[in-house]
This record gives C-alpha cells, sequence and structure tokens, in this order.
C-alpha cells in the first residue's frame, strides 16, 4: 500500500510538471500575438511592395505608372526610388529621364516595345522590389511623322567576308531597314536587313570587295529619307603560298600571287616553325621580295598577310624554304696513284650530300665523276694525265655552285 501511495505521489508531480509547462507555453504564445497585433519597437519587418499590373501606352506621349501597394509593417516612412531594368534597342531613355513622386513615375517612351521599370521602397533597414511592365505602340498612323533622316552609318568591324554595320537611333523611328549595293551610285540595291537593332553584321561577303550602304528609320507612317551612302571595303583574302623562284647560299626570292583588294603585304620569317615569327623582312605593295644576308644551309620559315585600308588578312603559313649549301672552300689530294684519285674536303653546314665533277680543262667542260655522302671521294679507272676536279654540295633546297677547281696529275 506504501508503495502505491508513493507511484501516486510520483505521478501528480509529472502532472503538474507538465501542465507548468504547458502554461508557459500559452503565455508565450499569448505574449508573441499581443505583438503582432499591437506592433513591438524591438522587432523590425520589412515593407511589402506591389508595383500592380502591366501599363500600355503610345511613342512620344506621357505614361504614368502608380503602385498597387507599398507600406511597412511598423507604419515606417517609406523612400520610393524608380529606375529602368529593360527598354527597346532603339530606346535612349535614361533613369534621368525617370519623373517620380513617391509611389508614381512617369516618363515619355521614345522607342515602341517593352519598357521595365523597377520600384524599390526603403523603411531605412530594409528594402523591397517590384517591376511593373509598360508596353508601347506606335501611334496611329494618321498621328505619326515619319522618322527623320538617319544619320551617317558605320563599320565597326572587318574582315575578309564579313562587316558589321552601326548607326545611331534615328528620331521617332522604331524599327530600321538597312540596304546594301555594290554600285557607288546605289542603283540595284537590295534590303538586308529590316528590325529593331542598330547594329547588323553583313556576312557571305567577298575579300577586298566595295560595298555601300544606306539606312533608313521606320514607323507606322512609313520610312523615313535615307542616310548619306557609306563606303565599305572588306579585308583581302589571305594569300597564297609563296613560290621560291630563286635560290643562293644566302638569299631566297619568293613570289607570291596578286590578293583583290590587296595594296601591301608583309613578310614574318623565324627560324623555328613554332616561333613568334615577330621580325618582319617585308612590307611593300610588290608581290615578290628577295630575302638577303641569310645563312648558308638553313632552313627558315615564313608567313604572309595582306592589307588595304580596312586591315590585314589572316596569316598563311608558316611555308618552309632552305638556302643552298656552301660548296667547299677547298678540295684536298689524299693520295694519286695506280689509275685512282682520292680526294678530301671540309663538310658543309647543312649539306646531305655532295656531287663531284671532272675535267680535262680547267676552264672545262666538267662532267659528274660521281657523288658522295661524306666528305671524301676515290676516283677510278683513270688513266695517266691531268685532271680537275670541283665539288658541289646537296640539301633539300637543291645543288649549290661549284667550289673552285683542284688540279691533279696522275
Amino acid at each position: 500500500m506504501r508503495e502505491l501511495k508513493h507511484k501516486l505521489l510520483r505521478l501528480t508531480a509529472s502532472t503538474q510538471s507538465l501542465l507548468s509547462l504547458l502554461l508557459m507555453l500559452s503565455l508565450l504564445l499569448l505574449l508573441t500575438a499581443i505583438i503582432l497585433l499591437q506592433g513591438c519597437s524591438f522587432i523590425d519587418l520589412p515593407p511589402i511592395a506591389e508595383a500592380g499590373d502591366p501599363v500600355s501606352g503610345t511613342i512620344d506621349e506621357e505614361v504614368i505608372v502608380s503602385i498597387r501597394e507599398a507600406k511597412d509593417p511598423e507604419g515606417k516612412k517609406l523612400i520610393y526610388t524608380w529606375k529602368i531594368d529593360e527598354k527597346p534597342e532603339t530606346s535612349s531613355i535614361e533613369n534621368s529621364d525617370l519623373v517620380y513622386s513617391g509611389a508614381q513615375v512617369s516618363f515619355i517612351p521614345d522607342a515602341r516595345g517593352i519598357y521595365v521599370l523597377q520600384m524599390e521602397v526603403c523603411d531605412g533597414s530594409y528594402t523591397a522590389k517590384d517591376f511593373v511592365i509598360v508596353e508601347i505602340t506606335p501611334l496611329p498612323a494618321e498621328e505619326t511623322e515619319v522618322p527623320a533622316k538617319a544619320g551617317q552609318a558605320s563599320v565597326s568591324a572587318f574582315t575578309s567576308n564579313s562587316l558589321i554595320v552601326n548607326w545611331d537611333p534615328v528620331p521617332r523611328a522604331d524599327r530600321y531597314q538597312l540596304f546594301r549595293s555594290q554600285n557607288s551610285d546605289f542603283s540595284a540595291s537590295t534590303l538586308i536587313y529590316n528590325g529593331t537593332s542598330r547594329e547588323f553584321e553583313d556576312k557571305n561577303l567577298s575579300g577586298g570587295n566595295t560595298y555601300y550602304y544606306q539606312v533608313k528609320g521606320e514607323n507606322a507612317a512609313g520610312p523615313g529619307s535615307p542616310s548619306e551612302i557609306l563606303e565599305a571595303v572588306t579585308c583581302p583574302y589571305t594569300p597564297g603560298r609563296p613560290v621560291k623562284t630563286d635560290t643562293s647560299i644566302a638569299s631566297l626570292k619568293l613570289t607570291w600571287n596578286d590578293v583583290r583588294g590587296a595594296d601591301r603585304y608583309e613578310l614574318y620569317r623565324d627560324t623555328l616553325n613554332t616561333g613568334t615569327f615577330s621580325r618582319r623582312v617585308y612590307s611593300d605593295t610588290f608581290t615578290s621580295f628577295t630575302d638577303e644576308g641569310l645563312t648558308p644551309g638553313t632552313t627558315y620559315y615564313y608567313k604572309i598577310r595582306a592589307f588595304n585600308e580596312s586591315g590585314s588578312s589572316d596569316f598563311a603559313g608558316p611555308y618552309t624554304y632552305t638556302t643552298y649549301s656552301r660548296p667547299p672552300s677547298s678540295i684536298h689530294l689524299v693520295r694519286a696513284d695506280s689509275g685512282s684519285i682520292e680526294l678530301s674536303w671540309d663538310d658543309q653546314i647543312g649539306a646531305g650530300s655532295y656531287i663531284i665533277y671532272r675535267s680535262h680543262h680547267p676552264d672545262g667542260p666538267y662532267s659528274e665523276a660521281g657523288s658522295s655522302e661524306t666528305s671524301a671521294f676515290t676516283d677510278t679507272g683513270l688513266s695517266s694525265g691531268i685532271y680537275y676536279y670541283t665539288v658541289s654540295s646537296v640539301n633539300s633546297a637543291g645543288e649549290g655552285t661549284q667550289s673552285s677547281y683542284l688540279e691533279v696529275e696522275l
């Protein structure tokens, strides 16, 4: 019985603790509700902003936008800020053109399309944002003047097959027409663009060609007067591979075909195929160039490009050319007996082989006695007499000039 009494006492104590906890939670919830209903200075909530439904208007007529709701839960004074978040490409309206007083903003649109205005409210601690869409349509044709005369267009980028044409906004225009002709009097022109952008990339053109452009502004009343004619030239095409038309031990003559529309060419040289090609060796109007002062038996790499008033073509190359190896400076007699003559000479830079020539007279004619891949040669099957020898070096460029002769008596 005593044990049951103890259990009942412990159960009563636990129930009282639970009831106390529930009472405290109830009081806390009641206090929170009172704070929310009456407002409390130590809880700062952000303001509420709703910009409202989309608004429509017409070009050159004032548009007024009023927000749907903006308030602060604590009743603080709100500061309003408006700015343009998006606008048509042809519009020149800036944030400074917005006129606003509190929850209302107005502006005069200058282009057809969609404007997105951002409203921001601030209570000193927090901000809230929302957006309103303004759709602008042109005035009816009978109420609209055609656009003003378009200003001069310009070209901002040139390649051998494209031009990027730009133009300034045209008053009262909400669209633009761009025309192209290949005649300076603008006969037989073609409409190549009609849209709201003020930039157009004209592609698939020919390198080194002259093209002519005019721009017109357009609105519901029709097109305005065209701009003055713009003349533009595409960059020249990349030159073809130069041909080596003459070679010596210290020079290379390179010739290439003329490129339409090019008025200058540049050649750059390096001794490495993967080099920087920072050394310009030629810049002129001619399509042939002799590069002199080179090292015998050496391979050189060249890049070439063409220029005109608009810029340059891409580089062509690198292309590989090699100078002739120098002929031996002197030929040495090793021995002469038993119907044979053995010769030697110094190795030459870049030479892969040598050709040996023989004659009975110092002035020739000389005929080929043989060849050697080393700097030595033995001429056999000879009869007694006086012989004259010359040697030429051979490399990837071909056979160079012959050396001075050596006289040998057998």
